[in-house]
């Protein structure tokens, strides 16, 4: 409530004024759409309406189509803007907030009434549009990266213990439980030694740092916690293998981070990185909830590290033009298309 209080609502960033009008929200209390789009329409809508009243933008670019991006197309009309509309979750986020058939409805209109929908890899454009069915005018524009251009002379899987290391917010549809699963049985049964370092925060750690101790495996995890980016690198850049079991994940950044620090990666099949990542070239995806498939990753790299360090090259040469410039650059593209059509 403090921080809250606190939050400014005008702040400068990199020379650009930014105007931030503060809705309350709590995670996991307010999950009915209606509810919590009407708590933020009283917030936000006032505020909103005179800034582009004041700006006179070209367009209005919003994320997530049951709030921001649904105000956004209640007022196009009145406002006289184009509204581009930016979807970053895939739909288990919305389930798991709103519940099945709470927000379809809504969703689909917002996205027929926008002038143009932007996705962040194609497996996610998929799943939505099985509820908004083709949109006539939508982008897919892959998230970019920033790197701290920290450089390492350390040869991976060239030590003992082999060092892991997984990014990610602690919760469930990370694949937390599956890579807490894979350590224990790595720790049982494999000839190797492995530590696993794991960056991030969230409500569900200490439920996981209760069940790395039930596994006896909690001297062979470490849970660091939110650390600043900087340290996020050079965690990277001493590690050996990134893994990320995760699910309902429309692009994560911190793929494209490991990548881009020459870690030999392994992700889930069918989810936003399998745009990136192709098996057995740039990376090892395995199947959603698959502890087996996640030891097996694990041990052909530990196994085969000439293989590894080709697959980790590869991946650092997927990702070098994955960076925010060249993402801003599309982004730019599609707004002005959106413009000239108006």
């Amino acid at each position: 409530m403090k921080a809250y209080a606190n939050a400014p609502h005008k702040y400068n960033y990199r020379g650009q004024e930014v105007i931030s009008p503060n809705c309350f929200w709590v995670r996991n209390v307010f999950n009915n759409p209606e509810t919590k789009y009407k708590i933020f329409k009283l917030s936000i809508k006032k505020a909103f309406i005179r800034e582009c009243k004041k700006v006179q933008p070209d367009v209005i670019y919003a994320l997530d189509p049951t709030m921001e991006g649904r105000l956004a197309v209640e007022l196009k009309k009145e406002l006289n803007i184009p509204v581009v509309l930016i979807e970053h979750s895939m739909r288990k986020f919305y389930n798991d907030l709103y519940g099945l058939g709470k927000y379809e409805h809504i969703y689909k209109n917002v996205a027929k009434r926008t002038d143009a929908m932007v996705y962040v890899s194609s497996p996610q454009k998929s799943q939505f549009e099985e509820i908004t069915g083709n949109i006539p005018k939508s982008y897919i524009v892959l998230n970019g990266f920033v790197s701290e251009n920290i450089t390492t002379n350390r040869k991976i899987l060239s030590e003992d213990p082999i060092r892991l290391i997984c990014i990610g917010y602690l919760e469930e549809r990370k694949g937390y439980p599956v890579l807490l699963k894979a350590m224990k049985y790595l720790k049982e049964h494999s000839l190797h030694n492995f530590m696993l370092t794991i960056i991030g925060d969230g409500l569900n750690r200490d439920d996981y740092e209760h069940t790395a101790m039930e596994y006896g495996i909690s001297d062979c995890v470490d849970f660091k916690g939110i650390i600043s980016h900087k340290q996020v690198f050079e965690e990277l850049c001493q590690s050996d293998i990134f893994v990320l079991p995760s699910y309902g994940e429309a692009l994560g950044i911190s793929y494209l981070e490991a990548m881009n620090c020459c870690l030999p990666v392994i992700g889930t099949k069918n989810e936003g990185i399998s745009d990136i990542i192709k098996t057995g070239e740039n990376g090892l995806l395995v199947g959603k909830g698959d502890v087996e498939g996640v030891c097996n990753a694990i041990e052909y790299y530990v196994e085969h590290p000439e293989k590894a360090y080709e697959i980790a090259l590869n991946g650092k040469e997927t990702v070098q033009n994955m960076t925010w410039k060249t993402n801003a650059q599309e982004m730019l593209h599609c707004f002005q298309e959106v413009i000239l059509n108006k």
